[in-house]
């Protein structure tokens, strides 16, 4: 317990997003293909209406591959999960922030899920229940899921055995005075 981190932070990672990114390869692989069979042309001011159709068709294309592209990073930008000593949180958002504390002593149950890939790639989703209804925490895509619920766990047994003080930093003032 002396040697682990005082705090981890946590992002959603990139392998949990790799439906997303093979997807977008196909569509632009698709765009590309569909370019040279369908003489597809792109132009900013088109003449005619099957230039009209083709350019429409191809910002499009070009749309959906971008979105399954970039969703993904919104997704990790914008979301942030962090392990301290006494607390699990979960932070959503930009420019409206969402916090969610979930303190170890009302944690009730710590569940893993990975599917064949996420064995495979090591990635999974942790969940955390609580005892309070409706404070429940999901953290998807994250890496090495067994060991944060290793970590979680350990840090709840001790937090109910009284090894591990809920609140170190005001103990810390009063010894000190």
């Amino acid at each position: 317990m002396e040697n682990e981190p005082k705090e981890i932070t946590l992002k959603i990672s990139r392998i949990y997003f790799l439906n997303n990114y093979i997807l977008a390869g196909m569509v632009i692989t698709f765009l590309i293909l569909s370019y040279f069979v369908f003489d597809w042309r792109f132009t900013l001011f088109p003449k005619t209406t099957s230039d009209l159709i083709s350019t429409l068709t191809v910002l499009g294309i070009f749309g959906i591959g971008a979105v399954m592209i970039e969703q993904p990073e919104w997704e990790r930008y914008r979301t942030r999960f962090m392990i301290t000593m006494n607390e699990v949180i979960k932070e959503h958002g930009i420019l409206s922030k969402e916090k969610v504390i979930l303190p170890y002593a009302t944690v009730a149950d710590i569940k893993v899920e990975r599917g064949v890939i996420g064995r495979i790639l090591n990635y999974g989703t942790l969940s955390v229940s609580s005892f309070k209804a409706g404070s429940d925490m999901i953290m998807k895509g994250i890496r090495y899921p067994e060991r944060m619920h290793v970590l979680i766990q350990n840090r709840v047994n001790l937090i109910r055995e009284g090894q591990l003080s809920m609140f170190e930093k005001k103990d810390n003032k009063e010894n000190n005075e």
